[in-house]
């Protein structure tokens, strides 16, 4: 673990605006790998401020790429906004017409008022703000946000290269902006289908259709689940793939139909759209991933709200097979926490941000052979040293206990607010037994610890630097290693100073300790997701 000793000041930078920025090299200090080859890409909010104008979500602002080229112990720096049809709205007025997730739009200031109440009903602007994560389709980028729309991104100047509007060809209103990938390369992601069948729906690019120009123009319905309330369906942010299943986490978390149909004329902040049903539990719906049939057993618990899952897999024992799933969870809405104002660190706001639900991982265990002789009340999850339990009650149903996957002493000692933004050695563990979570830790209202959990021992290493904010890490597998955690974690790493430069750290997987940074210098606000693309 280690520290600076900066002090904290009152300016977030890492909420700041961001710039475009043609390639750079990087100051290295420490050591890069010379093995580790290849870009990082990430994608995120980069500007917040337009004109007299400021966006008042952490989610809002406009997407900014920014790319890491890693070769040889040397490392470039790039970056640049995505010119969607908001972003050039919103700059040529020189001020926000066009919101996002949590600000509203208004119409277009230079028409004249009768021409500006009736654009209120048919000219409502496209939100095509994709600025949460990039999905990599047959080395083809696309910037991803939770609607049913993606930005085609050229992976070496990071210019855009078309609009894909999935309604245009696919009946699909809302698909997540974390996406999976199968054994055989096949593409999926889970989305909102209306009209003759409501659903939810798992589409499909299949690995065919990855050496094509435009792969997501294939994007199609594999299968899908009915939804229990058409005109308040659950939120999807993620889910669950294993080896033989889906997983759809249905929810308390909900969009309210109705209220999307007045959001068309009121042009409020999407957010107003959505809201937590406290009556309701949480559902889990397990697809078949050969029959695409859903499994009957229906699997419930406390109600909780999860915007990322974490990994799925299988396990048999005893000739009796278990579905684990874990998802970092809250108790809440966690989302409506994420103001401009609090992130920003203004005290007050700050303050009223210690109260947010805290999220972190959980795992359920779902038991995949369940009979009617099965006693009501018996726990049914005999896995050695699981905690988690299944009880079948008096309906049929089978309700979930989790097991807290981290240190609950060690969370209390450091003051955590969250254990987010998850990640694992995906290519070789993605649906399949797997060991250790990589994730960011925050006792602050932006993330400035990075972790790496044990599942088995529930044993937790970090690394932090003070007055500093840490972003998702990226595992990155060691070509020569054999272990699970063989490789490196990277993370951007942002100052809460603007006088400081950002750095893309690189720590060892394995003791957590950190091997080198690359700085850059440039205004690079946080970034959410990302990907890192081999090239070996």
């Amino acid at each position: 673990m280690t520290t600076k000793g900066k002090t904290l000041t009152p300016v977030r930078a890492g909420l700041g605006n961001g710039e475009n920025k043609p390639a750079t090299e990087c100051r290295i200090k420490g050591n890069i790998p010379f093995w580790l080859n290849g870009e990082v890409l990430r994608n995120g909010p980069g500007e917040y401020d337009i004109g007299p104008d400021t966006f008042k979500h952490w989610f809002d602002g406009q997407a900014l790429i920014h790319k890491f080229t890693i070769s040889e112990g040397k490392v470039s720096y790039m970056a640049k906004f995505i010119e969607s049809e908001s972003y050039r709205i919103n700059h040529k007025h020189n001020r926000i017409l066009v919101g996002s997730f949590g600000t509203g739009s208004m119409p277009d200031p230079c028409k004249n008022i009768f021409s500006r109440f009736f654009s209120q009903f048919t000219s409502f602007p496209r939100m095509d703000n994709c600025s949460v994560n990039l999905a990599n389709l047959g080395n083809v980028y696309y910037a991803l946000t939770d609607a049913a729309i993606a930005h085609r991104i050229d992976g070496e100047t990071l210019e855009q290269k078309n609009f894909v509007f999935f309604r245009d060809f696919l009946n699909v209103s809302m698909s997540t902006a974390h996406p999976h990938y199968d054994t055989n390369g096949d593409y999926y992601n889970v989305g909102q289908s209306f009209g003759k069948n409501f659903q939810y729906s798992v589409v499909r690019v299949p690995a065919e259709s990855m050496s094509k120009e435009d792969p997501m123009q294939d994007l199609e319905i594999h299968t899908g689940v009915p939804m229990d309330d058409k005109f308040n369906p659950s939120y999807f942010h993620s889910f669950g793939l294993s080896e033989k299943h889906f997983i759809l986490h249905d929810q308390p978390v909900r969009v309210s139909a109705t209220k999307m149909l007045k959001w068309r004329f009121t042009w409020n902040a999407f957010m107003d759209n959505m809201y937590m049903d406290k009556t309701k539990e949480s559902i889990f719906h397990v697809i078949n991933k050969q029959t695409k049939k859903a499994i009957p057993v229906k699997y419930a618990a406390k109600g909780t709200f999860c915007f990322h899952h974490v990994n799925a897999y299988e396990e048999t024992l005893e000739g009796k097979t278990f579905l684990i799933v874990d998802m970092c969870c809250a108790d809440g809405e966690t989302f409506r926490w994420f103001g401009l104002d609090i992130m920003r660190g203004k005290d007050e706001a700050l303050q009223k941000f210690k109260t947010v639900p805290f999220s972190g991982p959980q795992r359920y265990v779902l038991p995949l052979d369940v009979d009617e002789s099965i006693p009501k009340g018996e726990n049914l999850v005999t896995l050695p040293g699981c905690q988690a339990r299944a009880e079948k009650r008096e309906d049929g149903s089978i309700f979930l206990t989790p097991e807290l996957l981290y240190d609950e002493e060690i969370r209390k000692k450091n003051n955590l607010l969250m254990l987010e933004l998850p990640r694992i050695n995906y290519d070789e563990n993605n649906g399949k037994k797997y060991r250790y979570i990589y994730c960011v830790g925050s006792n602050e209202a932006l993330p400035n610890q990075l972790y790496k959990i044990d599942t088995e021992t529930k044993q937790m290493l970090w690394w932090e630097e003070k007055g500093f904010f840490t972003s998702e890490p990226i595992f990155v597998k060691n070509p020569q290693g054999s272990n699970e955690d063989d490789g490196v974690v990277l993370s951007t790493v942002i100052s809460s100073n603007v006088d400081d430069p950002v750095f893309m750290v690189v720590l060892d997987a394995k003791t957590f300790t950190e091997i080198g940074r690359a700085e850059v210098d440039a205004r690079v606000p946080y970034p959410l997701h990302g990907v890192f693309t081999s090239s070996l």
